[in-house]
């Protein structure tokens, strides 16, 4: 999933958590563009954070296109992503939202430039 150039991104990859569970990709051709789907199971990577669920991307052969799904998370903070208003432009989120929501809490829409670092770490107010 990490190679260079679009159609060299097709076909189907499945990785082992260093921790637990798996991630599968898998890149189709479909009419004029792809769907790409990430299939979290049991995943994770780092101690506290498990993974599960589906993210889906319907891309144009610009790699522009609609994402759905939802990944929920067990561990350290518990929840669910939304995916269903973000997009993807030209191969990376660049429209839209997440929808956050932790374990027993509203939905909160976060804006697709939101992401995580280990040194500055974002936390959203629900």
């Amino acid at each position: 999933m990490n190679k260079k150039g679009a159609l060299a991104k097709l076909g189907e990859e499945t990785i082992e958590g260093l921790i637990s569970g798996t991630l599968n990709y898998k890149a189709k051709i479909k009419g004029f563009g792809a769907v790409i789907t990430i299939t979290y199971t049991n995943y994770s990577d780092e101690d506290g954070w498990i993974f599960d669920g589906q993210i889906i991307t319907k891309s144009n052969m610009g790699g522009n296109g609609p994402m759905e799904g939802i990944v929920t998370v067990e561990g350290n903070i518990p929840g669910k992503v939304y995916y269903e208003k973000a997009e993807l432009v030209k191969g990376a989120p660049g429209k839209g939202t997440y929808g956050i929501e932790k374990e027993d809490l509203t939905r909160t829409e976060v804006p697709y430039t939101t992401f995580f670092k280990a040194d500055n770490a974002i936390t959203v107010e629900m």
